[in-house]
């Protein structure tokens, strides 16, 4: 179970409060790291989101202490990286916080399996967002026989020439 992802933002403040809102949870400063924020859920599920600024890189501590952040770095502009998160918000709330951003949202169906909302977070990283009924969904798809059996019977690939550059 993952209980917590760190993502880099260019406004680490206003992607936290947009994330707690989905997450049902709280925003608090994240003190390790200068201008980074936490979104901590209220629901005890024990899931956080940590967001950094995007010029903040963590690197090993050469001398085996705990990690070390380097400032200055350039942002990545996309990244193959993203997470699904589960949500008790329904569609529209969900929609409407993309709005208010001016971040891209849109309501997806992944093959015949499930269901889910692509969130780009400040138009660059993609957050996929489950409500409640697309998670039920989601959960019956996502098993190792069901994920076999899908393999089995061919599920369809991507060839590079139909990913966009």
């Amino acid at each position: 179970m993952i209980l917590h992802a760190s993502i880099p933002a260019a406004n680490p403040a206003q992607v936290s409060a947009v994330l707690a809102e989905i997450i049902g949870g709280e925003v608090f400063a994240f003190p390790p790291f200068e201008r980074s924020f936490i979104a901590i859920s209220t629901l005890q599920t024990g899931l956080s989101l940590e967001v950094y600024p995007d010029d903040l890189q963590l690197v090993p501590d050469t001398s085996g202490g705990d990690v070390v952040g380097v400032y200055g770095n350039t942002p990545a502009a996309k990244s193959a990286f993203h997470l699904a998160i589960a949500t008790g918000l329904d569609t529209d709330a969900v929609f409407r916080l993309a709005e208010q951003q001016g971040w891209c949202c849109r309501e997806l169906r992944r093959g015949d399996a499930f269901s889910l909302i692509e969130f780009w977070v400040e138009n660059r990283l993609l957050i996929e967002v489950l409500t409640p009924e697309m998670l039920a969904e989601y959960r019956a798809v996502v098993t190792p026989p069901s994920w076999a059996a899908m393999l089995a019977n061919g599920a369809p690939h991507r060839q590079e020439s139909e990913v966009a550059p």
